[in-house]
């Protein structure tokens, strides 16, 4: 499982920075803007937003695969080349 902070830590130390400050938001704070979001449209993130998120998303890559007509690369190895 990759968390967004260990993603856009593998993309800066591939291109030569340091690896960025990570400021974890507690989950009540979190539950806090989505309930805000779902009675304010302005807002970015709502409940099901929240929802989408900690649910994940992960599929057969097969159809991306032979999109690509190679494997892809693992993200540690993404911006290499």
């Amino acid at each position: 499982e990759v968390t967004m902070s260990g993603l856009i830590s593998s993309y800066r130390t591939q291109r030569g920075h340091r690896a960025p400050w990570v400021l974890a938001v507690p989950k009540v704070l979190l539950n806090t803007v989505a309930w805000l979001g779902d009675r304010m449209p302005a807002l970015p993130v709502g409940s099901d937003t929240l929802m989408m998120l900690a649910a994940g998303s992960s599929g057969n890559g097969d159809k991306f695969t032979k999109l690509l007509g190679h494997t892809p690369r693992s993200y540690r190895e993404f911006l290499h080349d």
